[in-house]
C-alpha cells in the first residue's frame, strides 16, 4: 500500500472531480518563495523569469505525479474515497486550514514585508 501524505489529502479534497483545480491548489506552497526568490534578485525581469520558470516545473511536475494514467492520482482517490476523511466535514475543514496557511499568512507577510514590518 501507498504511503498518503498530507497534499495526497489536499489533491482529493480539493481535485478529485477537477483535477486542473486540485493541482493548482497544490501550488499554493509555491507563494511563500516568491518574495524570497525576488528578493535575492535585483533585476525584476529575470526576477519574474525565474519565478515563472520554478512555477512552471513544478506545476509540471505535479501534473506528471497525479494525473498520468495509473499515477498516484488514482491511488488517492481510491484510498480516501470510503474513509472517514472522505466526508464532506473534513473536506470543509481541510480547505480552511489550507486558506488559512498557504495564503492568509503568505500574504500577510507580504504586505508586512512591503511596509517594512519584517
Amino acid at each position: 500500500m501507498t504511503k498518503m501524505h498530507l497534499f495526497d489529502y489536499f489533491y482529493y479534497a480539493f481535485g478529485r472531480k477537477h483535477n486542473a483545480r486540485g493541482i493548482k491548489l497544490l501550488m499554493a506552497p509555491y507563494l511563500w518563495f516568491i518574495p524570497i526568490i525576488c528578493s535575492f534578485i535585483s533585476n525584476r525581469t529575470l526576477g519574474l523569469i525565474v519565478v515563472l520558470a520554478i512555477g512552471l516545473a513544478l506545476y509540471l511536475t505535479i501534473d506528471h505525479i497525479y494525473n498520468k494514467k495509473g499515477g498516484r492520482g488514482d491511488k488517492v482517490v481510491k484510498h480516501f474515497e470510503h474513509s472517514k476523511y472522505g466526508t464532506t466535514r473534513w473536506q470543509i475543514f481541510a480547505f480552511i486550514a489550507w486558506l488559512v496557511v498557504f495564503l492568509v499568512i503568505p500574504f500577510v507577510l507580504i504586505a508586512m514585508h512591503k511596509k517594512g514590518w519584517v
